[in-house]
């Protein structure tokens, strides 16, 4: 299956609640002085571990189960406002990008 990542940069398969009680979605962005864009996330609990990926590595390293215990992605309101960190394993998933997981832990 294919996944869309909207015009401005959101992938809204995934989210979470925000302290605020605002959805937040994982968000396409770049470096500093880095021309590569992607999603940041973190396998780790340490800040200083952050790094970009791709949306098809991002739902790999979910099916593969490194966000299960460790690990966060960075997710900000589409409405816009601050990026923070949220564990994947407490986020919600649509019902495709789930039956996609499920589908690529039986590979």
């Amino acid at each position: 299956m294919t996944f869309k990542v909207t015009s401005d940069g959101f992938f809204l398969d995934l989210w979470a609640i925000n302290s605020k009680g605002e959805k937040v979605y994982p968000h396409i962005k770049g470096k500093r002085n880095i021309t590569e864009k992607g999603f940041d996330i973190t396998l780790t609990t340490h800040k200083e571990d952050y790094h970009l990926v791709q949306l098809d590595k991002l739902i790999d390293l979910i099916a593969q189960g490194h966000f299960d215990n460790t690990g966060r992605i960075r997710m900000k309101p589409k409405k816009g406002g601050y990026s923070n960190g949220f564990a994947v394993r407490y986020s919600t998933m649509s019902k495709a990008l789930h039956e996609e997981i499920e589908r690529r832990c039986k590979k």
